[in-house]
C-alpha cells in the first residue's frame, strides 16, 4: 500500500490490540497497514513513549526575517500603528540594514497576531507634494469664491490643505489686491 497517512490512534489501537493477546496477523488485518508498519510502531512507541512520528525541524526555505527584526517590527506597529507597510519597510531598512518586501511583513505580522486589515500600501494622496499639487490645480475653483469672499477667508481657507498652498494664497491676494 505504501505512503500512506495512518492515524497516531489507529498505531495507538494497533498496540492496545497487541497487549490484549490479538496477533499479529489479526491485528495487521483489522488496521490494514503492513507488518514494517507495525514494526515501526513499536520502535517508536519504545523509543519515544509516543506514535506519532517526530515533528520535521528544519525543513523548508529559512525565513530571511530573524525574531529581532520580528521583535522591531511589533515595536514599531505598538508605538505607531498607522503606518503603512511600505513605512514599516522602510524603516526597518534604515535601522537594520534589511530589505523585505510588503507580503513577508504582512505575513510577519499574521503569525504574532497583529491586526493588519487596514495597514495598506501608502496611496499616493498621503504623499503631501502630490497632495499640495492635486489641491493646488482644484483650487482654481476656488478663486471665484475669492472675488465673492475676502482674501483673507481664502487664505485661511487654502492654509487648512496644505503649507505649499500659502505661497499660492499670498500670490492670489496679491493679484486680486491690484485689480
Amino acid at each position: 500500500m505504501g505512503n500512506q497517512k495512518i492515524s497516531n490512534d489507529l498505531k495507538d489501537a494497533a498496540l492496545r490490540m497487541e497487549d490484549r493477546g490479538y496477533t499479529t496477523e489479526e491485528i495487521l488485518d483489522i488496521a490494514g497497514f503492513s507488518k514494517s508498519t507495525l514494526s515501526r510502531t513499536r520502535r517508536t512507541k519504545r523509543l519515544t513513549g509516543s506514535v506519532a512520528k517526530a515533528p520535521a525541524i528544519g525543513r523548508g526555505r529559512p525565513r530571511v526575517v530573524q525574531m529581532m527584526d520580528i521583535k522591531y517590527l511589533i515595536n514599531l506597529a505598538r508605538h505607531n500603528p498607522t503606518l503603512f507597510l511600505d513605512e514599516y519597510a522602510r524603516r526597518i531598512s534604515d535601522a537594520q540594514l534589511l530589505d523585505i518586501s510588503l507580503s513577508t511583513i504582512h505575513r510577519s505580522f499574521s503569525r504574532v497576531g497583529i491586526n493588519v486589515k487596514h495597514v495598506q500600501k501608502l496611496a499616493s494622496e498621503r504623499d503631501p507634494i502630490i497632495r499640495a499639487d492635486y489641491v493646488g490645480h482644484n483650487m482654481t475653483k476656488f478663486t471665484k469664491w475669492a472675488y465673492y469672499g475676502s482674501i483673507c477667508e481664502l487664505s485661511d481657507l487654502m492654509q487648512c490643505y496644505s503649507p505649499v498652498l500659502i505661497t499660492h494664497s499670498t500670490a492670489l491676494a496679491a493679484q486680486l489686491s491690484y485689480a
